[in-house]
């Protein structure tokens, strides 16, 4: 039977060289920054910014989910206002890179900072706000 006398309390000694230290989490890097956290967006160091290209032959459905997802996520990652106008222009170019008109990359924009508003609107309402949205979609 163990009991709490029996065990040798442990004696570990651990050495921090950095003490801003950082979490890379699905594709999130949170750390500490004057006492508060924050969020921003991670890529490896190896990342190419190789997205769909759009004078690729997939369909134009895909190509503008690829721009929606890279802004939303743009959008909604970064904790401060100044990391996501950085992140918003850093995926601007990675998006013009890949062969991406300016058009097609303000109109996604656009409808993100629609929504953005539109749920800033409609979030006092409680549970109803999902289904409002939701049926102001379609």
């Amino acid at each position: 039977k163990l009991s709490a006398s029996r065990l040798k309390p442990l004696k570990t000694k651990v050495k921090c060289a950095n003490l801003s230290l950082s979490l890379f989490f699905l594709e999130t890097l949170v750390s500490r920054n004057n006492g508060f956290s924050v969020i921003d967006v991670f890529r490896k160091p190896t990342h190419t910014d190789r997205y769909l290209n759009f004078n690729s032959h997939h369909d134009k459905k895909h190509k503008i989910c690829t721009t929606s997802t890279l802004l939303n996520r743009a959008f909604n990652l970064p904790s401060t206002t100044e990391r996501k106008s950085s992140e918003v222009n850093y995926v601007t170019n990675a998006l013009l890179a890949n062969g991406y008109p300016h058009a097609v990359i303000s109109k996604v924009l656009k409808t993100i900072k629609k929504e953005k508003i539109f749920l800033k609107i409609y979030s006092f309402t409680g549970g109803v706000s999902g289904y409002v949205f939701q049926f102001n979609r379609k």
